[in-house]
């Protein structure tokens, strides 16, 4: 209350009273009724200013918002609550959806739910005492009839609530990704992050329609078409969607007083091997330091940023006891991040035959890890023009031989391949049905060996679970693998430094993109 802004903090916290009064949230009670034993729970505000982009201004403005909010972590299980299950949509499904949409020029919109949880209903009875600034008589409590944002159970309560009505409405639950819904006959798909609504339509008529019946059902905030979601902007045109993260790479740079950093090609250097120092011990602070840095670029390489992604999560493997080098890498790929800050994925427009859509690759860096001798696995698949889902990461044991290490690498990849192909067929788009998916390997002996189990005296220790590759190739076909040269694997960005010429030649084959570049 004492800062400049306390009017607006006033106002969030009055417009936040009404909706729980509104949605009949509670009944005020006796603690005298209390059943013998039970304990209510506490309560407080939380207070947030979150970003808003505006298409029309191309600014970004601050919303004031007040939560009244439970403290959950006073629940016991079995008695105030069984189950959970968190209301987000995987990232590879949402990116999937926004390269889709880029590839066969539908639109995507945005819908937001104001104070999604309190629609869910409780399963069980709960009891709060009123946060600090909220009058209460004195010898009563809250008995709650509505999930309120804080509760473990509430994103499940409010899912199971969406889930009904949009069954109504004519969607089903996607078999691959709970958060996603699909209404077959209108070609509408909705994937859904806590309480943002991610649309998909190929007919705006459709999409009209579908958002006055969500604004009819709860109260929307409607966003129209989607320009910025989960702090990545969206830029939709008839080339396609163009994804960046240009604003928090900004801030993360200027958090660490990097903005005047001269930049470098490529996030690590050619031939820079990273190893633990013995004898070394960090200090708190430094560790610290260290963690937020590199945790700070992890967000980047989560959503938009392949071209971040192995060398983010080499010096990841350091945040225990980083010293010098370490810190001296990191630095590296903040210096690579001020001259690339409005880098993104870029899903154009395609001409390219429905079928041909998705590819992967696979790759490995044999014992590229000098205090483990594991090897790094890479992989990337990408819809259209641009990747939609990708890795790089350590492996769990030591392979000793680079037949071996590809040949992880390629099981690993297959997985995530079966699970992409099984969402996008799920999703029964016309004409978008995919019998298998290739995934590239440039290694000729691991590429034999996922279709014949040959040189069985070189593979003869491998753990049977890396066979799950030959058995999808093989018996399902529903995983095609071929040959492809070094200098053609995508994959290779993701397992090991590389020149910049190659590195830059990779990063654009995988859709990155300049903003002043779509």
């Amino acid at each position: 209350m004492r800062r400049h802004d306390a009017t607006e903090w006033l106002a969030a916290v009055q417009q936040e009273d009404e909706s729980l009064e509104k949605n009949y949230t509670w009944d005020v009670i006796d603690d005298s009724a209390l059943p013998r034993g039970r304990r209510p729970l506490t309560s407080k505000y939380v207070f947030k200013k979150k970003t808003l982009f505006d298409s029309k201004t191309g600014l970004y403005r601050y919303k004031y918002k007040a939560r009244m909010v439970a403290r959950g972590f006073q629940q016991k299980e079995g008695i105030d609550y069984d189950e959970t299950f968190a209301t987000v949509v995987k990232a590879p499904s949402y990116r999937i959806l926004m390269a889709m949409a880029g590839s066969l020029g539908w639109t995507v919109y945005l819908m937001d739910v104001k104070t999604a949880f309190l629609h869910g209903d409780l399963d069980v009875e709960i009891y709060i005492r009123p946060p600090v600034g909220m009058t209460l008589p004195k010898g009563k409590v809250l008995r709650l009839r509505k999930a309120l944002y804080g509760l473990k159970q509430s994103p499940r309560q409010w899912y199971f609530k969406l889930t009904q009505t949009l069954t109504r409405l004519g969607f089903r639950v996607s078999l691959y990704d709970p958060c996603v819904f699909v209404h077959e006959q209108r070609d509408l798909i909705v994937a859904l992050w806590v309480d943002d609504l991610l649309i998909a339509a190929r007919h705006e008529e459709d999409a009209t329609i579908f958002r006055q019946q969500m604004s009819t059902e709860f109260e929307m905030t409607d966003e129209g078409k989607c320009t910025y979601y989960l702090g990545m902007n969206v830029i939709q045109s008839s080339q396609g969607i163009f994804l960046h993260q240009e604003r928090y790479a900004t801030d993360i740079l200027k958090k660490f007083k990097f903005e005047d950093m001269p930049s470098v090609p490529t996030p690590i250097r050619y031939g820079k091997a990273l190893a633990k120092t013995p004898g070394h011990q960090a200090t708190d602070s430094y560790r610290l330091l260290y963690q937020g840095m590199v945790g700070c670029l992890m967000w980047l390489v989560c959503q938009t940023r392949v071209d971040m992604a192995f060398a983010t999560n080499y010096v990841a493997r350091y945040c225990a006891n980083p010293e010098k080098s370490h810190m001296d890498a990191v630095t590296r790929i903040y210096a690579y991040l001020s001259g690339t800050t409005d880098s993104g994925l870029f899903f154009a427009r395609t001409n390219t035959s429905l079928p041909q859509l998705i590819s992967g690759f696979a790759d490995a860096d044999f014992a590229g890890c000098i205090d483990t001798r594991r090897s790094t696995t890479g992989y990337v698949f990408l819809f259209g023009t641009g990747p939609v889902s990708w890795a790089s990461k350590r492996q769990k044991s030591v392979s000793v031989s680079t037949m071996e290490a590809e040949y992880v690498a390629a099981s690993i990849a297959s997985r995530e391949a079966i699970w992409i192909r099984n969402f996008v067929n799920d999703l029964q788009i016309d004409k978008l049905h995919f019998p298998h998916i290739k995934v590239g390997i440039d290694n000729m002996a691991a590429e034999g060996l996922t279709r014949n189990p040959i040189l069985h005296d070189r593979a003869k220790h491998i753990d049977i679970h890396y066979h799950f590759v030959r058995e999808r190739v093989i018996q399902h076909k529903d995983i095609v693998t071929h040959r492809v040269s070094s200098g053609e694997n995508l994959a290779d960005i993701l397992t090991k430094p590389l020149t910049e010429d190659i590195f830059r030649g990779l990063a654009r084959r995988l859709g990155m993109r300049r903003l002043n570049e779509v």
